[in-house]
Parts: C-alpha cells; sequence; structure tokens
C-alpha cells in the first residue's frame, strides 16, 4: 500500500497506482478505501474496464449491491463479452430485483 500511496504522491495523474492501491485495500478487508482508490482511477480513465470490474467488485465487498450492479453494467457497456461483469450483472440482479 505504500508504495502505491508513494507514486500517486510524486505523480498523481498514474492512473495504474490507484487500481493498485485499490486492488492492495480491497486484499486487506478495507472496501471504503479501495473505492476511493478505484473512483479516483475510473475519473482518471473511465474507459477501462477493469476498473468498473473492481469497482464492482469492492462495492460488493462493502455491501453496496446497488452500486456493484452499476459498475459491473457500466463494465458492460464498455466490453459487452466480459463474462465476469456479465455473470456478475445476472447474479445481482437475480438477488436484486
Amino acid at each position: 500500500i505504500g508504495v502505491y500511496k508513494n507514486v500517486i504522491e510524486d505523480f498523481p495523474e498514474e492512473v495504474w497506482a490507484y487500481y493498485g492501491l485499490a486492488i492492495a485495500f480491497s486484499s486487506n478487508h478495507q472496501p471504503e478505501a479501495a473505492i476511493q482508490s478505484i473512483n479516483e482511477a475510473i475519473r482518471l480513465n473511465p474507459q477501462v474496464v477493469a476498473y468498473h470490474t473492481l469497482a464492482g467488485q469492492v462495492f460488493e465487498q462493502a455491501g453496496n449491491p446497488q452500486q456493484a450492479l452499476d459498475a459491473y453494467k457500466k463494465a458492460l457497456e464498455l466490453d459487452p463479452n466480459n463474462g465476469w461483469a456479465k455473470d456478475a450483472v445476472q447474479r445481482l440482479s437475480s438477488s436484486n430485483p
């Protein structure tokens, strides 16, 4: 986590660092911090499917199924063949009528 924070401090436009930081926070069961980081990655480059997919995962981890569903749907808009996002949308849609 510290390495990513150092990169961001020195190079705040390095979008990959926010993505890596979000993964690290998520792995450490810190979903709120992960959400902040992935939202910044999305702000900097909203066209990357992986960022929206990770956002869906961390929103689920944080207990926000509607926001997770929205993130996965955005991933599918960008890549209609994304199997992970398709499965997640189907799963969340069936549990969130």
